[in-house]
């Protein structure tokens, strides 16, 4: 198993809990290889976005997406974001769920892993 961010993205993605539930991940690659790894998907409940990091682009993708995924959930308590990024990037997408979207605090889990380049 691979460390820090790596790690924890496979982590995620191979537990138990994650095969049952209907989740839609943004992730973010430097690297070609990345979009590669391995993952335990099902596509009737699995939706997975990769995003070259780097320009803002995991930003605007979230940005231009999540309200509409969020749309039919805003009223009800079967929804939850998990962030987990570049400290940078955390800060922003937490303050994007919480003030934009109201997103309620206890349905947001947020870590910056590691500092931006």
């Amino acid at each position: 198993m691979k460390r820090g961010w790596e790690g924890a993205v496979l982590k995620l993605l191979r537990s138990k809990d994650f095969v049952l539930t209907a989740t839609t991940v943004w992730y973010e690659t430097s690297h070609p290889l990345h979009a590669r790894l391995p993952m335990r998907l099902d596509p009737a409940r699995h939706d997975l976005r990769t995003v070259s990091r780097g320009g803002g682009g995991l930003m605007e993708e979230v940005r231009s997406t999540l309200p509409d995924l969020l749309g039919k959930h805003r009223d009800t308590d079967d929804h939850f974001a998990w962030v987990a990024c570049d400290t940078v990037t955390t800060q922003s997408l937490t303050a994007y769920l919480r003030k934009e979207l109201s997103v309620p605090g206890p349905r947001v889990k947020a870590l910056g892993h590691w500092r931006p380049d």
